[in-house]
């Protein structure tokens, strides 16, 4: 048996260090979730190839995706033919990472078949703050401090409260639509935005009693985050 690997039809050189979007060893960028890149195993000799296993020397934000018909615990090649061996990227933090694949196999001049992989993901990070005071999500005890109780005002007049969105994250942060549970006497501005990593925005909300009394509201963020959605309650007089 003879091992030989290929990645979108490109060459994966034993032992190479190096790695190429070319030949799907360098996974690119992703922002969530996972991704999954397929290798071909092929076998060019004329008996069937056994492989033994395929392992990371870290294991920590690569594995071999269940669909891969070569395993962990390896699978056999037949005399001409190929079989799939699907590496995923599944990164449990930002940050850029790379690890070695090692393929085990009875090739007499090949055992072991070495390749390093690599990607990077970034992503968003959601955070509201009135007046410098952060606001956990699901908060419903509006308070002066946080500006989230925003005091009182005649009734034919309006109230500005300044609402500070931060993004810490490593992308930019998609704001995609704001939602006001009081319409009738709260307002918005602006609807939505895009943040980038590292930046913040400004969303004013405007108090407009109408009448007399307390008027309460929840605003609701729905963004592209961790969690997806952040809420909170609002009052004036």
């Amino acid at each position: 048996p003879i091992v030989g690997i290929t990645g979108n039809g490109n060459a994966v050189n034993n032992g190479s260090v190096t790695t190429n979007a070319s030949n799907f060893t360098d996974f690119g960028n992703i922002t969530a979730g996972n991704t999954s890149n397929t290798f071909v195993i092929n076998n060019t000799g004329t008996s069937n190839l056994t492989i033994a296993s395929v392992s990371f020397a870290d294991g920590t934000h690569f594995d071999i995706d269940p669909s891969s018909t070569i395993t962990a615990g390896g699978g056999v090649v037949t005399n001409g033919g190929s079989e799939n061996l699907i590496v995923r990227y599944n990164p449990s933090a930002d940050g850029n990472h790379s690890d070695v694949v090692t393929v085990s196999s009875d090739d007499p001049a090949t055992p072991s078949y070495t390749f390093t992989v690599e990607g990077s993901k970034t992503s968003p990070s959601f955070a509201v703050t009135g007046n410098g005071v952060n606001i956990s999500n699901g908060d419903n005890s509006p308070s002066t401090s946080d500006n989230t109780d925003m005091g009182s005002v005649y009734k034919t007049n309006t109230l500005d409260k300044t609402f500070v969105v931060q993004n810490s994250g490593s992308a930019s942060l998609n704001v995609s639509s704001i939602t006001i549970s009081n319409t009738d006497h709260f307002s918005i501005s602006p609807t939505s935005a895009s943040i980038a990593a590292g930046a913040t925005q400004n969303f004013v909300v405007t108090f407009d009693p109408g009448v007399n009394g307390t008027e309460t509201s929840t605003i609701t963020f729905n963004h592209d985050a961790t969690g997806g959605i952040q809420s909170f309650d609002v009052e004036g007089l």
